[in-house]
C-alpha cells in the first residue's frame, strides 16, 4: 500500500496518489477513498471544515472553502490558495566561526580563475528546485532573464550539436583535445527563397554600412529588435487569437 501514496511531510494533512486510485479503496492506515483519485492528485487524510488550513510540504498551501471529508480528493472546487505569513526572526543566534589552519593545503592548486582585485574564485552554481512540475517553465524563464541581465547571453540561442564531443570522449580523447573541440550550433530553420530575397532587400550588408551608416552597436540593436518583434508575434499555446488568425492557423490542418 505504501508505494501507492506519498506523504511528503509529517505535518501534511493531504497525501499524493502515486497511481490511479479507485473509490472505496482502502488506502493509508484504514482510510477509505470517497472518490476516484488520479495519479499525482491529492486527497485529504482529515475531516476539514470551511476555513481549515491545507498543509503540504509542511507548510500551508491552501484552505478549505467547503467541508472536505477524510478520503476526499483535493481540487480547486473545495480549496483556495492560501499561504502562511512569513516573519523574520527578531533574534538570530550567532555562531562564532574559527577559520581552520590552511598549512596543509597552502601549496595545493585548484581549477579556478583570477579576479581583478587579486583574489581568486571558482564557478558559482545556483540550484533552484521547484516543488511542483508546473513551475519548471517559469524557472527556465527566470534563468534566461538572469543570464541576459548579467550580460552572459548571446543573440542566438546557445543550442549546440554535441555529437562530435561525445564521439571524442567515447574514443578516449584527452582532456585537452576535448576542451579544444569547437562545437557547431544547431540550425533548425531552413531558409527559403522568400526570406533570402527579403533579407537582401532590407538588410543588405553593403547598404547597411554605406547608405544607412550602421555601426556595430546599431546593427546589434537592429538584430535584437527583429528578434523581439518575432517573439512578440508568436502565438503561445492557450493564447486567444482573432477569427482571421484562427482560420489562418487552422487552414493547413484542414
Amino acid at each position: 500500500m505504501h508505494n501507492k501514496t506519498l506523504k511528503i511531510h509529517p505535518k501534511d494533512n493531504v497525501i499524493v496518489a502515486l497511481t490511479d486510485l479507485k473509490k472505496d479503496e482502502i488506502i493509508y492506515p484504514s482510510l477509505k477513498l470517497k472518490n476516484n483519485v488520479k495519479a499525482k492528485h491529492k486527497f485529504s487524510i482529515e475531516n476539514l471544515s470551511i476555513g481549515d488550513s491545507v498543509f503540504m510540504y509542511g507548510v500551508v498551501v491552501g484552505k478549505a472553502k467547503k467541508r472536505i471529508l477524510k478520503g476526499e480528493q483535493i481540487s480547486p472546487f473545495n480549496i483556495v490558495h492560501e499561504t502562511e505569513d512569513y516573519k523574520i526572526p527578531k533574534k538570530v543566534s550567532k555562531t562564532k566561526w574559527n577559520p581552520p589552519s590552511l598549512d596543509e593545503i597552502s601549496k595545493k592548486t585548484f581549477l579556478g580563475y583570477h579576479r581583478e582585485d587579486g583574489k581568486v574564485g571558482t564557478e558559482n552554481n545556483w540550484l533552484i528546485i521547484p516543488l511542483v512540475f508546473c513551475q519548471n517553465r517559469n524557472i527556465e524563464k527566470i534563468k534566461k532573464n538572469m543570464i541576459k541581465s548579467l550580460g552572459y547571453s548571446n543573440l542566438d540561442d546557445e543550442d549546440y550539436n554535441l555529437n562530435e564531443l561525445i564521439e571524442k570522449y567515447k574514443k578516449g580523447g584527452s582532456e585537452e583535445e576535448i576542451l579544444k573541440t569547437k562545437l557547431k550550433q544547431n540550425s533548425y530553420v531552413k531558409v527559403n527563397q522568400l526570406f533570402e530575397i527579403m533579407y537582401l532587400f532590407y538588410l543588405n550588408p553593403k547598404d547597411l554600412i554605406t547608405k544607412k551608416r550602421f555601426h556595430r552597436k546599431g546593427l546589434i540593436m537592429l538584430l535584437e529588435t527583429i528578434i523581439l518583434r518575432y517573439k512578440q508575434a508568436i502565438v503561445h499555446p492557450g493564447e486567444m487569437v482573432g477569427v482571421i488568425a484562427g482560420q489562418s492557423i487552422g487552414e493547413p490542418t484542414t
